[in-house]
């Protein structure tokens, strides 16, 4: 169990561990998947046929007018470094926006679908790799506890994630279920209490969350609906948004950045008003040039009173990180 407050910034190279893309990746699949262009009337040269199809369900009426919306996107993605600043850009058309969301939850859907955490519809179940980072978490949180105490273990868990794709929720509650031996409905209702914060949203709850939702890896008639889940950074409640991130970093003990690309938008969503001089921070920056590493730095401290000494930043996966580093999280960087 966490026996201190545990503050975890989850980016796309977290998620890129279970065979989601990383946010380069995912540009460039929506910028070719949003270049609709026709050899016929009916006949599509590129652009995705799946997107257009859904299109037409949606609104058939508008369909040329959805389709000028997804060329504009697929031209502007280029110009950023994510597919969020793109959308922010292109915020005063509706339109854009839309056809952008539902790109992201077209791509995502696909992804967690091929994803190795992918469910077994046949056999209802969810073959879980060995030695991820979630496998690590769940241990560390699950350590010294007895199974009548699993309903507090992430108690001192917060996870602040910037990714729109449900694995941490699916891997964990599958997990519980495999290796504590517990009820589907048990499993839930533990996932269900560990404090997640989306600033951009998800494609929404799973299907078996209170309020019912979405299986990992839905089908493409749903799409539509889940955009709803998905912000931009034009739309996030900021807010409520800042209050949550403001109280659980201003509360931590120690702060972990896993497949977190440090993007100005997303850096300065976590700035705080009070600064906790006493965090420990750790970030993974495998494949972040080293020149880059002092501006992430000062960053950091600017926005959250880090002191440089307490900052460590390690050229590893997030895997690696909790795994390598466990006792360190888990007792005393100092």
């Amino acid at each position: 169990m966490f026996n201190r407050k545990i503050v975890i910034v989850a980016g796309a190279g977290a998620s890129h561990e279970y065979g989601l893309p990383l946010g380069s990746e995912l540009k460039a699949e929506i910028s070719k998947d949003l270049h609709f262009s026709f050899e016929h009337v009916k006949k599509i040269k590129s652009g995705s046929a799946d997107l257009i199809s859904v299109i037409l369900r949606h609104d058939q009426s508008r369909i040329n007018e959805y389709l000028s919306a997804g060329r504009t996107v697929a031209k502007a993605i280029p110009m950023f470094s994510s597919i969020d600043e793109a959308l922010h850009f292109l915020s005063e058309s509706p339109d854009s926006v839309f056809i952008g969301k539902l790109a992201i939850a077209h791509r995502i859907i696909l992804a967690e679908r091929r994803s190795v955490l992918r469910i077994d519809r046949e056999y209802n179940r969810v073959k879980l790799p060995e030695q991820t980072w979630l496998s690590t978490l769940l241990s560390m949180a699950a350590a010294g506890v007895r199974k009548d105490e699993l309903h507090g273990v992430f108690q001192n868990l917060t996870i602040i994630n910037f990714n729109y794709d449900r694995t941490i929720e699916h891997f964990l509650y599958w997990s519980l279920q495999e290796y504590a031996a517990i009820s589907s409905e048990t499993a839930a209702k533990i996932v269900s209490k560990i404090n997640m914060i989306r600033p951009y949203g998800s494609l929404g709850p799973l299907e078996w969350c209170a309020m019912g939702g979405v299986s990992y890896g839905a089908e493409h008639h749903q799409l539509v609906e889940l955009t709803k889940n998905i912000k931009t950074f034009t739309e996030q409640d900021a807010v409520d948004c800042r209050a949550a991130i403001t109280s659980a970093i201003e509360d931590a003990s120690v702060l972990v950045f896993l497949g977190f690309g440090f993007h100005s938008q997303n850096v300065d969503l976590l700035k705080i008003e009070k600064i906790n001089k006493k965090v420990k921070t750790l970030a993974t920056v495998k494949g972040i040039h080293d020149e880059n590493l002092p501006s992430m730095r000062a960053r950091l401290t600017a926005n959250i009173g880090v002191r440089d000494e307490h900052i460590k930043m390690l050229s590893m996966g997030a895997s690696d990180m909790l795994r390598e580093l466990r006792p360190m999280i888990q007792t005393d960087l100092r």
